[in-house]
């Protein structure tokens, strides 16, 4: 309780931000059970995720817990990857939070991996289910790091240094079509597939 108050009224009881904001996809798994709230509150935002250009934000809200209608349903970002499949009719927009709550939603993330090789760079993929195609850009991820003291000596030299890129949607149920393609020529994309994709 409290986050509505004049010393907290930026503030939410569920912040999303980026740790690594070089890595956009939102790919977060929490679940929240048995939660009540002893005041009105703000009680979800996305702000500051979706300032440094994190995508495909869909958090279940199983209980009806955050919702402002009290039903199940899922919060998700106004992004047409997402909302394009099964429509806005249920969704309304939560106060401050950046986000739509959709009522009744039921929705799962899908992530693809590929190969991270820079060749891939103006690859997007493409998702339909025979009514409606959306594009999906890469995200991608890259730490490098050196551990100090021999610890973990084996790996790596003592270093770890990798990029890992994904393609990631959430999706309601349904049959969807995948493929992948090169808009290096964005008026003549050419249909490819990397070199590996690994769901």
């Amino acid at each position: 309780s409290g986050f509505a108050n004049d010393d907290c009224r930026k503030s939410a009881a569920l912040w999303l931000e980026a740790i690594f904001p070089h890595d956009k996809l939102f790919d977060n798994y929490q679940t929240f059970e048995g939660l009540t709230f002893a005041e009105e509150t703000n009680k979800i935002t996305a702000c500051d995720a979706l300032e440094v250009g994190i995508r495909n934000i869909a958090i279940e809200d199983a209980e009806g817990t955050f919702s402002p209608t009290g039903k199940p349903g899922f919060f998700v970002q106004d992004e047409s990857s997402i909302t394009s499949f099964f429509g806005t009719k249920s969704c309304t927009d939560v106060g401050p939070s950046c986000l739509r709550f959709c009522s009744g939603a039921c929705l799962r993330i899908i992530t693809f991996e590929v190969n991270p090789s820079k060749i891939h760079d103006n690859v997007v993929m493409s998702i339909s289910n025979g009514k409606r195609t959306e594009e999906i850009p890469r995200s991608s991820f890259y730490w490098s790091g050196v551990f100090e003291d021999n610890q973990d000596a084996n790996f790596f030299d003592q270093t770890k240094d990798w990029t890992q890129v994904w393609y990631g949607v959430a999706l309601p149920p349904g049959q969807y079509t995948v493929s992948f393609l090169d808009k290096t020529d964005s008026k003549k994309p050419v249909l490819v597939w990397p070199d590996f994709v690994r769901e």
